[in-house]
């Protein structure tokens, strides 16, 4: 075997090397510029949010927006390593936006007293909070009730789940029927969510699509004369 032919692969090898490498450097360039760019309007958004120049809305967009961004960047920026890390990355994000954040918030939202109706909005009263819920009895009641069902019904909640487990597990009589009747509530919880669901969008007083429907035929561009006006 000559050198010419020894060194062959490894030049083709340097020569599909060259443009993944400017690729990849493009892809990261890409993720940094969509990133800095989110980043930059959500800072803007909360900024301006702080002065009570924004709604929450516009502050929401602006936040979702910077996620998809931050998950996008991933994939340009670690190539296989970031499609493996986007089926871990929304969920830790969810986590912190419906956990954490509000964890959080709320932990500082006790330290104040924050009236709806108040122009004045937050106030900042320290441990006052704590102060007179320890002196309530409906907290301490609430407090025992948490321990009851804690202490004594998720114990008791496992050791039926578990024994009815084991019990459907052995070779009886109609098992296949008990575990239909034991599914049955898991099947028909998502049903009769859909069907809550269908029925508030599509009710044809009440639904949504009726409301958005009826402005389109009122006020559209195929909207006929006279339609949607009360009778003279």
């Amino acid at each position: 075997m000559s050198l010419q032919t020894v060194e062959r692969p490894y030049a083709e090898s340097a020569r599909i090397e060259t443009p993944s490498a400017a690729a990849r450097d493009w892809r990261r360039a890409v993720a940094g510029l969509l990133v800095g760019a989110t980043s930059l309007l959500l800072v803007v958004a909360v900024a301006l949010r702080a002065l009570d120049e924004l709604g929450w809305r516009p502050l929401a967009v602006a936040l979702v927006a910077w996620l998809v961004a931050v998950d996008i960047a991933v994939v340009l920026a670690l190539g296989e390593r970031g499609q493996r890390l986007i089926f871990l990355l929304p969920a830790v994000q969810l986590t912190l936006l419906v956990v954490i954040f509000p964890t959080i918030f709320g932990t500082y939202v006790s330290f104040t007293e924050w009236r709806l109706n108040d122009p004045s909005g937050r106030t900042f009263t320290g441990l006052e909070n704590f102060r007179m819920m320890w002196g309530d009895g409906r907290f301490w009641n609430a407090l025992r009730n948490n321990f009851v069902v804690v202490l004594v019904g998720v114990p008791l909640q496992y050791l039926i789940a578990l024994g009815l487990a084991v019990l459907l597990n052995q070779d009886i009589r109609g098992r296949k029927v008990l575990r239909v009747i034991f599914l049955l509530p898991f099947m028909m919880s998502p049903v009769a969510a859909g069907w809550m669901i269908g029925r508030s969008i599509f009710d044809a007083r009440w639904g949504r699509c009726r409301t958005c429907s009826s402005a389109s035929a009122s006020s559209g561009p195929f909207s006929r004369p006279g339609r949607g006006r009360s009778p003279p």
